[in-house]
């Protein structure tokens, strides 16, 4: 991490695994986990996964969650932030002809400041 030393702060990644057999809940539980933190969170995305993911689905299915959530609060007053993913919501139409790699350099676009 950058920066490390005194006054840095800490960031710390968390990974919660839920297992089970199918039509036990587990999306069901994900989502209610999601909708309780997201919240928290300057830009988030939730997607379900099969056991045969189409990568390039799942990927399309961030880009445009990411571009769509516009935080919009006190502490978010950076209008070129927010004008720039507006922008870039324009431009993302049909992904269905992109690369997985397209797709997720446009994530991290989008991304980029948030």
């Amino acid at each position: 991490m950058e920066g490390q030393g005194e006054g840095a702060s800490e960031q710390k990644l968390r990974l919660v695994s839920i297992v089970g057999p199918g039509g036990m809940g587990k999306t069901t539980l994900a989502n209610a986990v999601y909708q309780k933190l997201q919240g928290k969170f300057g830009c988030t995305a939730f997607v379900s996964v099969s056991l045969q993911p189409n990568m390039k689905n799942i990927l399309s299915s961030i880009l445009r969650q990411v571009t769509s959530k516009i935080k919009d609060d006190e502490e978010d007053n950076d209008k070129n932030k927010r004008v720039r993913r507006q922008e870039s919501q324009k431009h993302y139409g049909n992904t269905e002809t992109w690369s997985e790699k397209e797709i997720i350099d446009k994530i991290r676009h989008a991304l980029e400041g948030t």
